[in-house]
């Protein structure tokens, strides 16, 4: 009785690797994501802190206020860049859970033929047992009988 193999074994490894590709890809989306979330709250809480004369009661002096309203304009040009890239990232995010459900899909198809053909062999293998049995109790019942 020879040993089970699994012609497309070599493609399931493939697709098992692809499949970890694709999670893999999946992960660092989800971390740049969080990362970009972080940033847009570090910067709303930038936005919210007055500056200390604001809340001294101390005069204002015009530089100071060209200050803030740098400031003012860099947190709003950088809120639109980073709500950007988390739109970006969202839709990749999306693109890459169907990549990988495609993946998951595919390897999923070969461990169902593999566990078919791994059936297949069984029965084979359990009728050449069944043979084997049935030709050992024939010559041992032929044996028997001769030796009468």
């Amino acid at each position: 009785m020879k040993r089970f193999q699994f012609p497309l074994e070599t493609a399931l490894k493939v697709r098992k690797l692809e499949a970890e590709v694709e999670e893999a890809k999946l992960l660092r989306l989800e971390r740049e994501k969080a990362e970009c979330r972080r940033s847009l709250d570090q910067l709303a809480a930038t936005a919210r802190q007055r500056p200390a004369c604001l809340l001294t009661g101390e005069p204002v002096t015009r530089a100071q206020l060209e200050d803030m309203d740098r400031l003012g304009v860099f947190v709003k040009k950088e809120r639109r860049r980073l709500s950007d890239l988390e739109g970006a990232l969202l839709h990749k995010i999306a693109t890459g859970r169907g990549q990988l459900r495609q993946a998951e899909q595919r390897v999923e198809l070969l461990d169902r033929l593999k566990a078919k053909a791994k059936d297949g062999w069984r029965q084979e293998a359990d009728k050449e047992l069944q043979i084997l049995a049935e030709e050992s109790y024939n010559h041992q019942f032929q044996t028997r009988e001769d030796s009468e």
